[in-house]
Formats: C-alpha cells, structure tokens, sequence
C-alpha cells in the first residue's frame, strides 16, 4: 500500500514538473516547428560603447572618485576635473570613495549605479578600485603597478549596462603625477563634443631602467641555473662501456 502511495507521489510530481517546463518553454517562445530542430526564437541585439561620455545627453554626468584616506588622490582627482573641464568645458563633481561604495559591501551603492565614474587611485585607497576587483577588473595596490608607473584606461560597463568607467591607476604619488600628465596628454589628442566623450583607452608606463635591470637578473639567474644544471648532469651521467666507476675499483 505504502509502495503505491509513493509510486503516486512520484507520478504527480512528474506531471507538475513537465506542466511547470512547458510553461517556461512557451513564455521564452521556444517552440520549434515539427521536424526542425532550430528554436523559434531571435536574440535581441543592443548597441554597444566602449567610450565614456563624460556628459552624456541622457542619464547622469561622470562623477570623479578619489580615496578619502589619500589626500594626493584627492589631489589628482581636481587635477584632473580642472584638465577635463579645460578640454571641454564640462566641470564634472568629485566624491570620495566612502560616498560612492556602500559602507556594508563596499560596492558600488544604489545613488551612483548608473552614474559614469572617473576612478582615482589603486584598491588599496580607494574602494571603487576594490569593487572593480570583485569583478576581475583591478588589481592595482601598493605594488603594482609601483613606482611611478601608472595604467589609464576605460573600462567596459563593469557592473551594469551602458554606464563605462575610466580608470587612472597608480601605486604611488609619482606614479599618480604621471598619470595625470600622460591623461593631459591624451585629451589634447582628441576633439571634444558636447558629451565629453574620450575613446576607448588603455596606456600604461614602466621605467625602462627597472625593465632592463629585471631583464638582466632574470638572464643572470637563468644562466646559473643552466650551469648548475649542466653539472648535475654531468655528474650523474652513466658511465661508457668499458669504464670503470669511481668507488668501485
């Protein structure tokens, strides 16, 4: 009796279940004509930007961001405004990052969502970077990139459509002076037009002189490396036909 009981239960549960699925099948439209295997059903395209419009006809202008614990971020941050302004004429707000994350998760909060940001900093200072982290788009912090080396480039919608970002990156206070130099730079490489917009970007520095001495200690360590390896070799290379082995004899 109990075995029908739960051979019934069973049943029922596979009629809701096919019930359920043929439910979701027709509300996504997929339905294919008989014989065919194709699913009657069109992807909707959209248009996609990897430009940031700074002041864009629809929606909220870029807020810049900088860290509230670093004051040259803060520094840069105006520096910054005051370059794009001079560019374009569009004088953008700037906030720190306590303003703009949540102080819970420390992502990005509802207010600034859709808004276009200008992040400067490195995820150590500022918690926009970090929250780009969570999505696999920084990795910047008191190491990298170091020095005064930098990164600048735009970031392509990191947490919701249409809305980009543009990022400068540094370690450093040298390397934020040199971002903000090398951004000077790009801008006076481009037209502006009413939105502000820059162009998709990615420009990063290193020193040549740190790349060539790196270069030259790896060469240095890779040739100790093959000479020890060599010797090992040699000395536990099998003995020829013939040849007595040392100890043996």
């Amino acid at each position: 009796m109990g075995i029908m009981i739960l051979k019934a239960a069973w049943a029922s549960s596979l009629l809701v279940a096919a019930i359920v699925l043929t439910c979701l099948a027709c509300s996504v439209g997929y339905a294919a004509s008989p014989g065919s295997t194709e699913p009657k059903f069109t992807a909707l395209p959209r248009d996609t930007n990897l430009e940031i419009s700074l002041a864009p006809a629809r929606g909220p202008r870029a807020v810049i961001v900088y860290g509230s614990g670093a004051q040259w971020t803060k520094a840069a941050a105006e520096e910054v405004r005051d370059l794009i302004e001079k560019w374009s004429g569009v004088r953008l707000e700037l906030a720190d990052d306590l303003t703009v994350t949540s102080e819970r998760t420390w992502l990005i909060c509802e207010k600034y969502f859709r808004t276009p940001l200008v992040v400067v900093g490195n995820a150590r200072d500022n918690r926009v970077c970090h929250a780009l982290g969570t999505r696999f788009l920084d990795y910047s912090n008191y190491t990298w990139p170091g020095g005064d080396r930098f990164i600048i480039r735009t970031i392509f919608e990191p947490f919701t459509a249409d809305v980009n970002y543009i990022a400068l990156q540094a370690s450093t206070p040298e390397g934020m002076q040199a971002a903000v130099a090398r951004f000077e730079q790009l801008l006076h490489g481009m037209k502006p037009d009413p939105s502000a917009t820059i162009a998709h970007t990615h420009l990063s520095r290193r020193r040549q002189g740190q790349v060539a001495a790196s270069l030259q200690r790896q060469l240095v360590w890779s040739t100790g490396q093959l000479r020890r390896l060599v010797q090992e070799c040699q000395r536990n290379r099998p003995p020829d036909k013939g040849q007595a082995v040392p100890g043996l004899v």
